[in-house]
């Protein structure tokens, strides 16, 4: 399939290939990726789906036939406040105490058994906080939450511990001083 519309030469727009490496692939020369212009998109015969520089070779997106992504730019999930309602404030300590309580486990996905992954699961994740769609998933931007504000209630009880240090250090040198 070719794109006429335009100056210049018509451009390949579609190409179906039946053999060992590509199954279906799409070439869009309108579309930037990195440095070039043009990206292949495929359909590759391990089941991934990739989203290919033309100009380097180099695949900068592929999703693996066991749900894997891989970026080789950054996965933005929108924060905008503008996009957000019924917000509200937390207690960091609250959620603190509610990672401390909750298990941590070293595990593996049965499709990938030598691939080992640290967390929790997505049942206590759920139990703890009540975040996300149910009780299978953990979404990114929740356990990115949680962790920020876990980070906080740290920092507010190493503030806190400095404090109570230097006014015990005080104390001391004025007894020391007697």
């Amino acid at each position: 399939m070719e794109n006429t519309a335009g100056a210049g030469p018509a451009k390949v727009m579609f190409t179906l290939k039946a053999n060992n490496t590509v199954r279906f692939a799409t070439n869009n020369t309108a579309v930037n990726c990195g440095n070039q212009v043009g990206c292949i998109w495929t359909f590759d015969n391990d089941g991934s789906f990739r989203i290919t520089d033309a100009g380097d070779g180099i695949a900068e997106f592929v999703l693996d036939q066991f749900g894997n992504l891989t970026l080789t730019g950054s996965l933005n999930a929108p924060s905008d406040i503008n996009r957000k309602t019924g917000i509200q404030p937390i207690s960091s300590q609250e959620i603190l105490d509610r990672v401390a309580a909750m298990q941590v486990l070293k595990w593996s996905y049965k499709e990938t058994p030598d691939v080992r992954h640290v967390g929790p699961t997505a049942q206590d994740f759920h139990a703890a906080f009540g975040l996300g769609d149910d009780d299978k998933h953990i979404a990114t931007v929740d356990a990115d939450g949680v962790s920020l504000a876990s980070i906080q209630a740290l920092y507010a009880l190493v503030q806190q511990q400095r404090d109570e240090i230097t006014a015990l250090r005080s104390r001391l040198d004025a007894i020391e001083q007697k």
